[in-house]
Order: C-alpha cells, then structure tokens, then sequence
C-alpha cells in the first residue's frame, strides 16, 4: 500500500533527516521517488538506497537525476555502471567523482584524440 501526497511531500522536504526519507523510499511508491529524485541534496544512506533498490525504476532515477548521477556520492560501482547505460551514460559523465582513468576511456570511445 502506497502512502498518502502528504507524507510523500516529505520525502521534498529540505529538513527531512536520512531516517525519515528511507522510510519513505521503502513505502512510497513513484510519487516519492520522484520528490527524492529532484532533491537538491540527498543524505548518503538515501542515495546508496537508491542506488541498490530492487525496483530498477528506482535505481534509473537516482541515475537519471541530474542531481544525483553528478553527486559524487553516488557509489562507484554504480557510477561505472551507468556509463554504459544509453540513456544514462551522459548524466554519469557528469559525476565528480568519476575517475581520470575512466573520462580518458570515455574520449577514447569518442574518438578524441589524445
């Protein structure tokens, strides 16, 4: 069962602590991974629970989120991931901490030359 607009409105509350918002991820359906995905910050916990959801829904719009797939929070694994995705790869690009070693890789790809 799904929860109420009200509670899901907190999962866009800026002052909703990690454990409210993981709450919320695990009851709150589209409505709530939508709030969380357009967060302009996102506590670590809730970003790694994002991040290895067993709904792929979920996991693709952590990694569709601007926000996140920048957020050099993201876990590596996943960050490395999702630079294979097609629709996903850009925003990963995008991320901070993606290694040198890997933005080589990606011009390589691109035919960039060194």
């Amino acid at each position: 069962m799904g929860i109420s607009g009200t509670a899901a409105a907190l999962a866009g509350n800026p002052a909703a602590p990690a454990d409210v918002l993981l709450r919320l991820l695990a009851h709150g359906g589209f409505e709530v991974t939508e709030r969380l995905r357009w967060r302009a910050s996102m506590p670590d916990e809730v970003a790694v629970a994002m991040a290895r959801h067993p709904d792929r829904r979920v996991r693709h719009a952590l990694a569709g989120s601007w926000t996140a797939a920048a957020d050099p929070r993201l876990p590596r694994p996943r960050l490395l991931e999702l630079l294979g995705d097609p629709e996903l790869g850009r925003r990963a690009a995008a991320n901070p901490a993606l290694p040198a070693p890997e933005m080589h890789a990606l011009l390589d790809r691109e035919g960039v030359a060194r």
